[in-house]
């Protein structure tokens, strides 16, 4: 099985946490794509949408939401 990947251009996943996140979550083992999590969140969602990410861990998801 070949890996795939969405290429979103002009975003920095480093620059980002560096931006919203403290440096204990930055080095968190099992982020999160930002980008990624952007993409869907604006491909998927309309504005006052709920979205239940039952694995939170450092909070990606309601971050990119409230962005």
């Amino acid at each position: 099985m070949t890996k795939q990947y969405i290429k979103l251009p002009g975003i920095s996943n480093q620059k980002i946490r560096q931006k919203y996140y403290t440096a204990t979550s930055i080095s968190h083992p099992a982020k999160a794509n930002i980008p990624m999590m952007h993409w869907i969140l604006k491909k998927f969602c309309q504005d006052g949408d709920v979205v239940l990410d039952p694995m939170a861990g450092i909070f990606t998801t309601g971050v990119e939401g409230m962005r």
